[in-house]
């Protein structure tokens, strides 16, 4: 039996400006919502070429959708402004002759704000010479719902997991994202039950689908015992100088909760073979913090501008520093730049993710407290500077994991990464759904 996985979601009314096309059913924003189809081609039966998409209701004009398996450059479709209510779905899978060789049905409920799970199986009907077996679909209609600063979460996430190799079967996190050459790069840190993490690298030319390329990570600890990074090493932002490429990494020596954190750096001509400095560039406990970790770097004016964590449990803050050179850093302020001081912030900010936009600049930042109920809130702040050292910061977080599509990061969300494209502001970062430590991670949009 062959399996289909065909995927819709129901996506923001906001959205639908930027699609350019009409709707059948014109109906106010609050009462209907994007339709987006996904699937995999590489799951298609080798029999079908194309899809019908069919949703039918009383006192509605049908629509119909068609998706071509053999030319279509994309795998995806979108039907805009479909009203909430009940709908009537027939999917229709079809060979080269245009005979329907596989077919379903179901009854499904479109409702605002909300995502519904429905499952349809494709039943073969003896046309074009099949015999046996049968698709199964898995459909998901929902209307992720936007923050009150317009932040959406991406409906299909997670966007990177565990491989199930050796370097991430405890899970992944700590993205930093860099494009370069017309490609986004990801570098992560793949976490070992063994309790060792690696920086392992995906690659994507669209920065929502990613490949893994490389069987072995691309930063390994290093094999000395009791080395400043013998245990673990976890991924730092990543700039190019000279046109040779700097990645500001952690690394601690043993897996006490409270061991140093150091910042080193590694350096490559092609972002894939890297080469280590063999001591830290900032030491642990050299700037006032036993456990400091990397964040961003940008050029501003002659210097870089280091931010990093600084965290003595369980309080954090952010830091920066900077070097004309790139390696040796000194303090660029005599305090830190960010301190908790908002409700929602708990006793600590941290993982500064800051980009240049315009004249100014822009952080995203990562904060939580404790509930009375005992559930966590973990947040993304928002902040943004005239100059990358004075900040101000936003009264309410973008972001919550109580917000997370599907859920998948209701637990905790962690370790925000901003960048910038042509038409979007995305921030990646790290989930996790079920209390299972096992981290994934994904990404929220906001159109610029």
């Amino acid at each position: 039996m062959k399996k289909y996985l065909f995927t819709v979601l129901l996506i923001l009314p906001f959205l639908i400006n930027s699609c350019g096309v009409n709707s059948e059913n014109p109906a106010s924003a609050a009462e209907s919502g994007n339709v987006y189809f996904s699937f995999s081609k590489t799951n298609a039966p080798e029999n079908v070429s194309s899809v019908e998409v069919k949703l039918t209701r009383q006192n509605f004009e049908p629509i119909i959708r068609q998706m071509n398996l053999t030319s279509d450059s994309t795998a995806n479709l979108m039907i805009p402004s479909v009203a909430t209510g009940s709908w009537h779905l027939k999917i229709d899978a079809k060979n080269n002759s245009n005979e329907i060789v596989y077919t379903g049905e179901a009854d499904v409920v479109v409702q605002a704000n909300f995502i519904t799970q429905v499952n349809l199986t494709l039943n073969p009907t003896g046309g074009g010479g099949v015999q046996v077996g049968s698709i199964n679909i898995s459909v998901n209609w929902g209307t992720p719902a936007p923050t009150p600063t317009g932040w959406v979460d991406f409906p299909q996430n997670p966007l990177i997991v565990p491989t199930n190799s050796y370097y991430d079967n405890k899970g992944v996190r700590q993205g930093f994202v860099f494009y370069d050459n017309g490609k986004f790069k990801m570098f992560y840190l793949g976490l070992t039950y063994s309790a060792k993490s690696y920086i392992c690298y995906a690659e994507s030319n669209d920065g929502i689908n990613w490949t893994y390329p490389l069987q072995n990570p691309v930063i390994s600890p290093t094999d000395s015992m009791g080395w400043w990074d013998s245990h673990g090493v976890s991924a730092g932002p990543v700039i190019k100088i000279n046109g040779v490429y700097h990645m500001y990494y952690c690394g601690w020596p043993s897996s006490d909760g409270n061991a140093r954190w150091s910042i080193g750096l590694a350096t490559s001509t092609d972002g894939i073979n890297w080469v280590k400095r063999p001591q830290p560039v900032v030491a642990a406990n050299s700037i006032g913090a036993n456990q400091i970790g990397p964040n961003s770097i940008l050029k501003i004016g002659d210097y870089y501008y280091l931010y990093y964590t600084n965290r003595n449990y369980p309080n954090y803050n952010i830091g920066v520093m900077k070097s004309l050179n790139g390696v040796d850093f000194t303090p660029a302020t005599n305090a830190p730049v960010l301190v908790p001081t908002l409700p929602w912030e708990g006793t600590g900010v941290n993982m500064a993710s800051v980009i240049k936009d315009g004249d100014g600049y822009k952080m995203v930042y990562g904060a939580g407290v404790s509930s009375s109920t005992n559930n966590t809130l973990s947040c993304f702040g928002f902040a943004t500077s005239p100059n990358g050292l004075t900040w101000t910061k936003s009264e309410i977080p973008i972001f919550d994991n109580t917000k997370t599509s599907n859920g998948w990061g209701r637990i905790d969300i962690a370790y925000p990464n901003l960048i910038k494209t042509d038409s979007e502001y995305r921030v990646y970062y790290s989930a996790d759904g079920n209390g299972s430590t096992i981290y994934r991670i994904g990404m929220m949009r906001k159109p610029l």
